[in-house]
């Protein structure tokens, strides 16, 4: 299965300003995961230390934010589209 991975700013400068990409997984987890390990430069925005999801990041999957389904688990299909952005807070 290949998902549309959309990617904000903060994530694209790192790997030379590419700001799509297309990789497959059965999960959004093992899609983050092959994002990764394409894009090393990435793992540390993406992943924590001890291997967790970083909660100052939002993962949408076709719009919908994926806390508000099974999280990491969240099944994904051909033609999906994940977006990864930075969460804002506010004050």
């Amino acid at each position: 299965m290949t998902v549309r991975i959309s990617l904000a700013a903060v994530f694209a400068d790192r790997i030379d300003g590419v700001d799509v990409v297309r990789l497959g997984g059965r999960t959004v987890g093992e899609v983050l995961h092959a994002l990764t390990e394409r894009h090393p430069a990435l793992a540390g925005l993406v992943w924590t230390a001890e291997g967790a999801f970083n909660e100052q990041l939002v993962a949408f999957l076709n719009r919908q934010d994926v806390r508000g389904l099974s999280a990491l688990d969240t099944p994904v299909h051909s033609g999906d589209e994940l977006m990864l952005i930075t969460a804002v807070e506010g004050g």
